[in-house]
């Protein structure tokens, strides 16, 4: 999931760099345009101006409402949360944090359309958060409004062209829309301001995968193993690894990956039906019909699974390796 800290444009800091600014004059600077920004938002949001070096009740109480929520969402009451964050955002419409809360909790109960408008409200009050953004078009890209996805995660590029995280958006849609070169374009852009991101090296896997290149996908697949400890790897990588060795021909490195997958924690049926298939490629009925039966009682109507049991049901010596 996406969720970087908020990043400012460097356009906030351009006079810094004036050969005519004078560091004498900043303190006063800052402070007026503190000031400033506050009461424009409050303005804005409809809450109490504050008082002076201080922020005003509206905010205050909205803050204290939204931790709360956040208590509330610590202990997965989902009900009082929502509640608690709709009351922030009642109390002060201009709290962007409390805007952001709200929408991860209401997409988190399956209103994806409310939860976006909660975060398109928040960029219109914080407009240079890439961060914001990139979280915004993340929803979009979810929810299927790829087109709008994209044009937000350019803006956030706009406003910050080293976040690897609204390359990576980017490259989500890209690979979305079907074009998986743009895709690897952005994401190598992605690698490059983050070298050691597992979400830029897994989206890179996935891309190489629709491009059916294995070989690369493997290669950013392990690079993501070297950064878990043995024991520790999740259950997802040690899959989609299988999924990669399997399409290179390597049934028996599919296989070790594959169980450890299964051991790892409950098994699902796509991963019960790649060991399923791997083991009947090479040639071992008996372990793949195992591995079909136990994928069968998780999801009895997967076609992925019917399949392989047609395969299983001919004559011996019918079934081909893949």
């Amino acid at each position: 999931m996406l969720g970087a800290s908020p990043i400012f444009s460097p356009r906030h800091f351009e006079k810094q760099n004036d050969p005519g600014f004078r560091p004498s004059s900043r303190p006063r600077w800052v402070l007026l345009r503190a000031v400033l920004a506050v009461a424009i938002v409050a303005a804005v949001g409809g809450c109490r101006l504050p008082v002076p070096y201080g922020a005003s009740r509206s905010i205050m109480s909205s803050r204290q409402l939204s931790q709360r929520g956040a208590g509330a969402l610590g202990r997965q009451n989902w009900a009082e949360a929502e509640s608690l964050f709709a009351e922030a955002v009642t109390t002060c419409p201009a709290d962007v944090e409390a805007r952001k809360n709200y929408g991860e909790t209401l997409w988190h109960r399956g209103a994806k359309q409310a939860a976006i408008e909660q975060l398109e409200a928040a960029t219109k009050i914080a407009n240079e958060d890439a961060s914001l953004w990139v979280r915004l078009a993340d929803f979009r890209l979810m929810a299927g409004q790829v087109v709008e996805a994209k044009r937000d995660a350019e803006a956030a590029i706009d406003l910050d062209p080293r976040l690897a995280d609204a390359w990576i958006l980017r490259g989500r849609v890209e690979r979305q829309l079907g074009d998986q070169r743009e895709a690897l374009a952005d994401l190598h852009r992605a690698l490059g301001y983050n070298p050691r991101n597992p979400q830029v090296l897994h989206e890179l896997a996935l891309t190489y995968f629709a491009l059916d290149d294995p070989q690369r996908a493997l290669s950013n697949l392990q690079s993501m193993l070297d950064q878990h400890s043995p024991g520790d790897e999740p259950q997802r990588l040690l899959y989609e690894v299988g999924m990669a060795y399997a399409r290179l021909g390597r049934f028996d490195d599919a296989v070790d990956n594959l169980r450890l997958a299964v051991a790892r924690d409950r098994p699902t049926a796509d991963i019960l039906c790649e060991l399923s298939e791997v083991e009947l490629a090479r040639g071992r009925a008996a372990e793949a019909r195992m591995a079909l039966e136990q994928a069968a009682v998780l999801e009895p109507s997967n076609p992925r699974c019917r399949a392989i049991l047609a395969r299983l049901s001919q004559p011996a010596g019918a079934t081909q390796a893949r």
